[in-house]
């Protein structure tokens, strides 16, 4: 879930910009209908328009908010070392997933008529695969190595790395879905916890005063075995 820096500050606003250049210059030719689709039914058929200006401008505006909030990630002091990154990495796939919606609603729409609505709703359907597949790997069983770092990985990909030095203290305990808002991903309480289903869990205190708790099977054997480094 992490997302550089150059992704963010570079690589987002350009390719935003880009998106709205071109959709201008489609539109100035006569490429883009006017009115064009911004809503379609469950049947796929587009029942809502406006007007290429307007969804220009929105467009612009939401984007821009969006990316400001993304920069005050990168450059603003937090006290919650844990939660930037679970921030910046949700906000950061919520930026790519609109954009590359509206570049696939918006692109499908070129050639068509605005007296005839663009069917291209169920194509809408293929940018969920990913979304899906972000809310699998979430959803995983966590499997934590200590060794010169705490690496936490979800279905075998790395979510979290932490320097062996700042892990001061690993304890048993039980992990709730509802004591954090559900299972998933969550952070409260100064935790940041990754809780597939609820029970037994290990702990790990880190030197800034936050934890990590994921949940495990063997949390007590696990426990033992990370002591014992």
């Amino acid at each position: 879930m992490r997302f550089s820096r150059v992704v963010v500050l570079i690589v987002y606003p350009i390719a935003t910009l880009a998106f709205i250049f071109i959709t201008l210059v489609l539109g100035s030719r006569g490429q883009l209908p006017d009115p064009v689709a911004v809503h379609w039914g469950v049947s796929g058929q587009a029942d809502g328009f406006m007007s290429l200006a307007s969804y220009l401008w929105i467009i612009g505006i939401g984007f821009g908010l969006l990316w400001a909030g993304l920069l005050a990630l990168e450059l603003v002091p937090m006290r919650a070392r844990l939660l930037r990154p679970l921030l910046k990495g949700f906000s950061g796939y919520l930026y790519g997933f609109i954009l590359a919606l509206l570049v696939l609603t918006t692109m499908l729409q070129v050639g068509g008529d605005a007296s005839q609505p663009s069917n291209v709703g169920l194509w809408i359907l293929l940018i969920f695969i990913p979304l899906g597949v972000l809310v699998w790997l979430i959803l995983g069983k966590p499997s934590v190595a200590l060794e010169d770092s705490l690496d936490i990985r979800l279905r075998g990909v790395r979510v979290i790395s932490i320097p062996e030095k700042d892990v001061v203290g690993v304890s048993l305990g039980d992990l709730k879905g509802r004591e954090f808002g559900g299972w998933g991903l969550r952070y409260a309480s100064r935790t940041l916890a990754f809780i597939p289903n609820s029970g037994p869990a290990v702990f790990f205190d880190l030197s800034w005063g936050e934890r990590i708790a994921v949940r495990m099977d063997d949390a007590a054997e696990m426990a033992k075995t990370l002591k014992r480094k």
